[in-house]
């Protein structure tokens, strides 16, 4: 007798800084740290809040606000020379992350993380914070794998996973998170609590747009397969 094959359960993509984990107030002070170096204005953590998700390098440029690459060079050094002593002194999950994470265990939900933080310090973060559970793979910004919103990493993982890109939500609190999901062709999902407005966000027209991790655990697991394409916040 033939049995129609059981439909696979979906497989997430989690942004890291600000869907994961409230990293602002450690970033913050590896900015100024970096910024009083040189002498120049240290910056309130809502300024920097609106400067994060493009990758260290362009925090710096415009934490200094410079486009000289020496200068830009010398910040990012700067900033890692300190958040490599404190990248953990006030991260923190936000709240009903490690509930939600527990939940998709065990419904059998794939989990990967896709950061435009370094590698080294998405690595450090997880190894900390994420132990506790299972990810099929943990990708942070190197040499030779173009940033988000480039869709590279995503579906490099999406390969990983033996997933198809359309079965796979790539949850993250940015438009680049965003941007990445419509352009590796994987269903979209904002989250309001990270470092980006909730205005911004609904601008971008993702999929979902949720509000906390229970109605993300909800979106994920009652919406049906994801498909490419968009359904609405």
């Amino acid at each position: 007798m033939n049995h129609a094959a059981q439909p696979l359960p979906p497989a997430v993509i989690l942004d890291l800084d600000g869907t994961v984990a409230d990293t602002l107030d450690d970033i913050t002070s590896a900015v100024n740290y970096a910024l009083d170096h040189q002498m120049k204005p240290l910056l309130e953590r809502e300024t920097v809040r609106g400067m994060i998700g493009d990758g260290l390098p362009t925090l710096m440029s415009r934490a200094g606000e410079t486009s000289e690459e020496a200068m830009i060079a010398f910040l990012v050094r700067r900033f890692k020379e300190h958040y490599d002593e404190h990248h953990l002194d006030q991260t923190v999950l936000y709240d009903g992350a490690a509930k939600f994470l527990s939940r998709c265990e065990q419904e059998g939900i794939l989990l990967a993380i896709l950061s435009n933080k370094p590698h080294t310090y998405t690595l450090l973060v997880c190894d900390d914070l994420l132990d506790p559970w299972s990810f099929g793979a943990i990708v942070g910004a190197h040499d030779g794998l173009p940033i988000k919103p480039d869709p590279a990493g995503a579906l490099a993982i999406a390969d990983a996973m033996g997933r198809d890109p359309q079965d796979i939500w790539l949850v993250g609190d940015s438009v680049i998170d965003v941007d990445t999901a419509r352009a590796a062709g994987m269903r979209a999902v904002a989250v309001t609590w990270g470092f980006q407005d909730r205005d911004r966000l609904q601008a971008a027209q993702p999929d979902h747009l949720v509000d906390d991790f229970e109605q993300l655990g909800d979106v994920i697991l009652h919406s049906g397969r994801p498909s490419a394409g968009p359904r609405g916040a």
